[in-house]
């Protein structure tokens, strides 16, 4: 299980190498695990300042049944906060 500083870790490593939210996103969803979930919900809060709607929102989308692109862009339209 990644820990809230271990996903801040990466998140922060996928930006600076030109990724975006999509990126991260699927990030959570290919490693996240079942329960556990709130870790990386935490970090996003710590590393960027998502509002906790946001930071759920995100997590949700990866930890839900449809992974589809379409399903992945209009959760990120509900993002406000910017990943830099």
């Amino acid at each position: 299980m990644l820990g809230a500083g271990e996903w801040r870790h990466i998140f922060r490593a996928t930006i600076d190498s030109g990724g975006g939210l999509v990126d991260i996103a699927r990030i959570i969803r290919l490693h996240g695990e079942s329960g556990h979930y709130i870790q990386a919900a935490a970090a996003l809060r710590q590393e960027f300042g998502f509002k906790i709607v946001e930071a759920l929102t995100v997590v949700g989308w990866a930890e839900g049944n449809d992974d589809s692109e379409a399903s992945l862009l209009e959760m990120c339209r509900k993002i406000q906060t910017a990943v830099k």
